[in-house]
């Protein structure tokens, strides 16, 4: 295997109990010739190590409170080439070699001057959101998300260590689950009254001047940089005092808004509970005043930092009503159990409160609005592709049902599921008839739907053999998921924590790479380093070909690159 080359591997030189750092990662290496074939001559596995293990101090240091401490390891790390390097892998992924090395030496160089640092206006295109309106995106220059990729490698473990629990959006190794299933602790047993709110334009309208107060002094002064940059729409030069643009302004979000929680029960109490994924948060409270008092708060809380409750997207509701949140509906619905056991249930119970939650069982569904567009997208798929073979077919429809069924396979999807099916299977028959309109139903039908593992009427390719998988096949037991534990995070090093999490299938990654990893035990085959979250995945057939599934393991993407140039020479 090929090793990391003396002028970068002089910059990983610290004591192994990480106690001490050489004095090498205080300052880029920018006269150190960076060539065109040394690129390829890296090694990745090193260079990501020795990054989060400056991370993981990061973190530990903020946590203990020395704020001195961690904030030397952040400079440290910024400067390190070992942080350009990495950030030019994850930000430049499409460029040649040749573009990555000399952006690697353009940003080493203006770390080291950032007096003469200027943040050119980011490109502003606008995407079309599901409810009809517009998003606006800001697309910073290629050198300029690469500083931001690397700020952002510094900062995100020091304020990693300060968020709260509550918070799971933008976040290493959290997710949308994560909020879902927090909802669902808090709703399974008790009926309670709801604020779903949501921010407007939140990326575009937080405060300057609030959010450079909860950045450090070093890093305020590269952060104005980017915030007054401005943008280029329509061919014109915009400057704006709000706008944040780039791969680092989820995290400004995630600053702006911390502590929403922690206020809000110094004001109200220790009884309400919020939960928040980027720009979209709950409150929950069983009496109704808390909860309209708690909107009032919010309403000043968020005008501090710029911001404001959207009118359209913020209401108060009880769980017996439902509300949508993250594209799931919760509701708490009446118990359909009849007779003496329902009789029984019900008498059991001590207090109003509890006879009440008695007679309603709680849902976590997906939206109808989410299932109609989902279906209204299959059917236009299958309606493009009248002409096509049914393996071409399914090859396209197949990403596109197990994408949307992985993301509700863990919430109580059983009868959207089935709905589906059964739509799938009527267009699908439709689909089939329509190529041959002089044969008979029973033709049809033995030439295009056969039975695979005891499952009959599956549409499938006679030539290939290959089948389409139904969406009632990617669901799980309901209650299976299992939310990240209170006050963790990536940055903690307990890696063995967070690998089994996303072996189990608790993270970004789906179910068929989540038992690959564990059969692995999140161990990559090529350089026995671990595969994580942030890691990118690559499947690989240990025999050319080999279609067993025991053939097949998975390993970081630089491991899979670095066996292919070894087997072309």
């Amino acid at each position: 295997m090929n090793t990391l080359p003396t002028y970068l591997y002089s910059k990983l030189l610290y004591e192994e109990n990480g106690e001490k750092a050489s004095e090498a990662l205080w300052s880029s290496n920018i006269d150190d010739p960076i060539r065109y074939h040394d690129w390829n001559a890296i090694d990745w596995g090193k260079v990501k190590r020795s990054v989060f293990n400056l991370q993981k101090r990061i973190y530990k240091a903020a946590k203990a409170g020395k704020l001195r401490r961690a904030r030397s390891l952040m400079y440290l790390l910024q400067c390190s080439t070992i942080g350009i390097v990495l950030a030019v892998r994850n930000t430049a992924k499409a460029e040649t070699p040749e573009k990555k090395v000399n952006l690697i030496n353009e940003v080493a160089k203006t770390i080291t001057e950032w007096k003469t640092y200027k943040a050119l206006p980011a490109k502003r295109v606008m995407i079309p959101k599901s409810d009809g309106n517009m998003r606006t995106m800001g697309i910073p220059t290629i050198q300029d998300r690469v500083m931001q990729a690397v700020i952002k490698l510094a900062l995100e473990p020091y304020y990693e260590a300060k968020f709260e629990s509550c918070n799971y959006g933008f976040r290493p190794a959290m997710g949308f689950r994560d909020a879902v299933e927090d909802v669902t602790n808090q709703l399974l047993q008790k009926q309670k009254w709801i604020l779903n709110a949501g921010i407007e334009g939140s990326f575009d309208n937080i405060d300057h001047k609030y959010l450079l107060q909860q950045i450090g002094t070093h890093w305020r002064k590269i952060v104005r940089r980017w915030l007054k940059a401005g943008y280029m729409y329509d061919e014109r030069i915009h400057q704006t005092e709000k706008a944040t643009q780039g791969s680092i302004s989820p995290l400004f979000l995630n600053i702006a808004l911390d502590k929403m929680e922690t206020d809000l029960i110094e004001h109200l109490g220790d009884t309400v509970h919020v939960i928040r994924y980027a720009d979209d948060f709950v409150i929950t409270h069983k009496d109704k005043e808390v909860i309209e008092e708690s909107r009032k708060f919010m309403e000043g809380w968020l005008n501090i930092r710029g911001l404001s409750l959207s009118e359209e997207k913020t209401k108060i509701v009880h769980s017996t009503e439902g509300f949508d949140f993250l594209g799931h509906h919760f509701r708490h619905y009446k118990n359909r159990i009849k007779g003496t056991y329902k009789l029984q249930l019900l008498n059991g119970t001590k207090t109003e409160q509890n006879r009440a939650n008695a007679s309603h069982v709680f849902r976590a569904e997906p939206m109808k609005e989410k299932v109609i567009s989902h279906w209204k997208e299959i059917s236009e798929t299958i309606g493009k592709m009248k002409s096509v073979t049914p393996d071409i077919l399914i090859k396209r429809l197949q990403p596109m049902i197990t994408e949307w069924a992985n993301r509700y396979r863990f919430v109580h999807a059983t009868e959207a599921f089935s709905k589906l099916d059964h739509l799938l299977w009527k267009r699908l028959y439709q689909w089939a008839n329509r190529r041959h309109p002089q044969k008979g139903k029973k033709w049809v039908a033995d030439k295009y739907f056969g039975e695979v593992r005891g499952r009959q009427w599956t549409f499938m390719d006679m030539k290939t053999g290959k089948s389409l998988r139904a969406y009632s096949l990617h669901k799980v037991k309901m209650g299976s998921y299992v939310k990240v534990c209170y006050d963790r995070s990536y940055y903690d090093g307990d890696s063995a924590y967070w690998a089994e999490r996303l072996s189990n299938g608790y993270g970004d990654i789906t179910p068929s790479k989540a038992n690959m990893l564990k059969k692995q035990e999140s161990i990559c085959p090529h350089c026995n380093g671990r595969l994580t979250h942030d890691d990118l995945l690559e499947g690989h057939h240990n025999i050319y070909k080999g279609g067993e599934y025991s053939n097949f393991v998975l390993m970081h993407s630089h491991c899979y690159d670095e066996l292919h140039r070894e087997s072309l020479k």
